[in-house]
């Protein structure tokens, strides 16, 4: 027999609904609820299908970080050290918060105003929210893109004349 929520709540004498409750940490199952429900799942060596509950839900706990090395050049063809320090500090800080950080590089030709993904990342969301650092020419068909994702996106360093485009300019001499 297949281990599911309900096979779970079954076991511990409680309701499905009880058990989806337990798995959202909500503070309406009281603490000997949790520790039964706790009891069948380790017994039966059961762990959430997170994936699974993410797609439902249609939260990833995963943030994009989007960034635009010049593949044309070999020196920028992976971030450079700057690049290092903004995304371990994006990390660091999401993690705090119970978020990942996607690394999603992409190219983009200026002159034909294409955009190379290395990911079906455009094309398949599976992220909450998005942080771009630009490395060369960023064409409006991204940020076109990016607003059609419907998701929280902003640009660092990064300077637009589209009010609908979120940028903050970080001063690197100051720190």
């Amino acid at each position: 027999m297949a281990v599911t929520q309900k096979f779970i709540a079954e076991q511990a004498g409680v309701t499905p609904k009880t058990v989806s409750l337990f798995m959202q940490n909500s503070p309406l199952v009281a603490e000997k609820t949790r520790a039964k429900i706790r009891a069948v799942m380790e017994q039966h060596s059961y762990f959430p299908n997170y994936a699974a509950m993410s797609i439902r839900k249609k939260q990833f706990k995963r943030i994009a970080f989007i960034y635009t090395p010049d593949f044309k050049d070999p020196e920028t063809r992976s971030p450079a050290p700057h690049f290092i320090a903004y995304i371990n500090g994006a990390a660091l800080e999401l993690a705090k918060y119970g978020y990942s950080l996607v690394l999603e590089p992409f190219t983009s030709d200026a002159e034909a105003c294409v955009l190379h993904s290395c990911t079906d990342f455009f094309s398949s969301v599976s992220v909450d929210g998005i942080i771009g650092l630009p490395g060369t020419f960023i064409p409006s068909s991204v940020d076109a893109t990016i607003r059609d994702m419907d998701k929280p996106a902003v640009w660092i360093n990064r300077q637009s004349d589209d009010p609908q485009i979120n940028c903050i300019s970080i001063d690197e001499e100051q720190g």
